[in-house]
């Protein structure tokens, strides 16, 4: 923290350009109302994170409903005292290989005995904060945009509503990975303040790096992929590019290199399982594009983001800035290079997922348009007026259709999505009161168990959290629900998975029917409440170990 906030204070005396776009009255202007905008609309959405609504618990953004009952589970998995090394929650044959950062921390949080939506609203509030810090600092109100307000023409032309979001893959930034991926939303600020830094000590050579602040910095770069694997891999991708336009200025990367290679080497073989799910990785040309036509498909998610580029270039060569053209054209080059390795190589089971690596170019683009169009236009426009005229309406071009995704999600909670009945919670905790917290559940494998809210650990999870963290976990779904269909070999099939405990609760219920099942007639049903039934698995109850060679 010591570290950035000298970074901040020293970057207004020494680069000017990077808090103006165009001049000092129209950028600063630009840049209250994108903070303004942006930190409204992020105390909204995280003070409605999760809220009680009657008899719901209820979340605003429509992307939390799959995801935050699973960053629920993982957190109070781990903060009831779960134990080391931790099992995976949503699939317990595996240790859990999710990175553990952000979800750590909110843990942290949770043992300290603070409530949960308290704590997840302030550290959401606080990481905005420094992010819109840092892009601001990184590109003026360019950063900002290209996080929290980028979008394509379809937000232009669609009707009211927000079902527009769903007809494109580039979705609003803040609203589809930021609040649902919790692990991005500490990768950004702490990502750029590598980029930041390394940039100016390579591209820029005038603030040379001290040891100790290069082993700081390694520190950080490591820890990075704790949090968010596929930002390390992005942000290492961009660093070593600037080592390479910058030769012979990138040995200062060395003492740094020397922490974060060892550090975010460890844990990205810990989440890969040592590499076992590189198979993960595979090649969608054109992303999510599918049978689209290309010009509709760019226009519709990048729109006059794709114009932009254009008229950058042609700055480049015909502007004020062509006498740096050199460096501006390898440096864009660089983001141009990295957005096209990731609109085509996904790095993750669902093509859409790969939105969190190619967020990173997204903010290099950020920055070339800073460097390229915000001079072009100070030099050829004749007066301030007008000089303030351009920069706003280039900023309403770049940035309506991401201003107008924000306003309708942050406007009211009717389009709010149920995550759980406080009813079906209260009866669950009490089902459970007996049940050890290293206890490994059978229930139905839905995203909105009532065991995801509790941070009990299930033996099979979510078929789609499963697929989309590379989890192999079709044939332990099978072996779920034979057991719950009461096939006659349970006992083996309870080994298999190591299930400690069988939840039958009304969702077990309606599922697989409310026929007496062989199991109930031989293990002990410890629920603490009525129509919610907790069978213990003894090993006496289980029979005799299956032979050696079994499947």
């Amino acid at each position: 923290a010591r570290l950035a906030a000298r970074d901040f204070a020293g970057a207004g005396r020494r680069e000017r350009w990077a808090w103006r776009a165009f001049s000092p009255g129209a950028a600063g202007q630009i840049e209250v109302l994108a903070f303004g905008l942006t930190i409204a609309v992020a105390v909204r959405q995280f003070a409605y994170l999760i809220y009680r609504a009657d008899a719901d618990y209820r979340s605003l953004d429509v992307n939390n409903l799959g995801d935050l009952p699973l960053h629920l589970d993982v957190i109070r998995y781990v903060a009831q005292g779960a134990a080391w090394p931790l099992r995976n929650p949503i699939f317990a044959l595996e240790p859990l290989r999710y990175p553990l950062g952000s979800d750590l921390h909110a843990a942290l949080w949770e043992a300290l005995g603070v409530p949960t939506a308290s704590h997840l609203f302030w550290v959401g509030v606080a990481l905005t904060v420094a992010s819109l810090l840092l892009l601001r600092s990184w590109a003026s109100w360019w950063g900002i945009a290209a996080v929290y307000f980028s979008g394509g023409w379809t937000g232009w032309t669609a009707g009211a509503g927000l079902d527009w979001q769903s007809q494109v893959a580039w979705k609003n930034v803040f609203l589809a990975a930021l609040l649902t991926q919790r692990g991005l939303l500490f990768a950004i600020p702490i990502g750029l303040v590598l980029l930041v830094r390394y940039r100016r000590t390579i591209l820029l050579p005038d603030e040379p790096l001290r040891m100790r602040e290069a082993l700081w910095l390694g520190f950080f770069w490591g820890a990075l992929a704790f949090f968010h694997p596929h930002s390390f891999l992005a942000v290492s991708l961009m660093i070593g590019g600037y080592a390479v336009i910058g030769a012979g200025r990138s040995r200062s990367l060395l003492p740094s290199l020397a922490v974060a290679v060892p550090l975010g080497g460890f844990w990205i073989l810990h989440a890969s399982a040592w590499l076992r799910r590189a198979s993960i990785i595979h090649v969608s040309w054109g992303w999510t594009r599918g049978l689209t036509p290309w010009g509709r498909y760019v226009g519709d998610n990048f729109g006059p983001w794709s114009l932009l580029a254009v008229f950058s270039l042609a700055a480049v060569w015909w502007g004020p800035a062509a006498g740096r053209s050199r460096r501006l054209l390898w440096e864009g080059g660089l983001y141009l290079a990295l957005f096209l390795l990731f609109f085509n190589v996904m790095l993750a089971p669902w093509e859409w997922d790969n939105i969190k690596v190619l967020i990173w170019p997204f903010i290099g683009f950020g920055l070339f348009f800073n460097q390229t169009l915000s001079p072009a236009i100070r030099s050829s426009v004749p007066s301030g007026i007008a000089v303030g005229a351009s920069a706003a309406a280039l900023a309403f071009v770049a940035s309506a259709s991401g201003v107008r995704a924000l306003l309708e999600a942050s406007s009211d909670n009717s389009h709010s999505v149920r995550l759980f009945s406080v009813g079906e919670l209260a009866l669950t905790k009490g089902a459970l009161v007996r049940v050890p917290i290293d206890a490994v559940l059978l229930t139905k494998p839905s995203y909105d168990h009532p065991a995801c809210f509790l941070g009990r650990a299930r033996a099979v999870g979510y078929a789609g959290h499963l697929w989309s963290h590379g989890i192999d976990g079709g044939l332990a779904a099978k072996q779920a629900e034979e057991i719950f269909q009461g096939v006659p070999d349970w006992r083996r099939l309870v080994r298999n998975l190591k299930i400690t405990h069988i939840f039958w609760g009304p969702i077990e219920k309606a599922a697989y029917g409310d026929a007496p099942k062989p199991w109930q007639k031989t293990l002990a049903n410890v629920s603490g409440v009525p129509e919610y039934d907790v069978y213990e698995i003894k090993d006496e109850a289980a029979g005799p170990p299956e032979p050696a060679d079994a499947p």
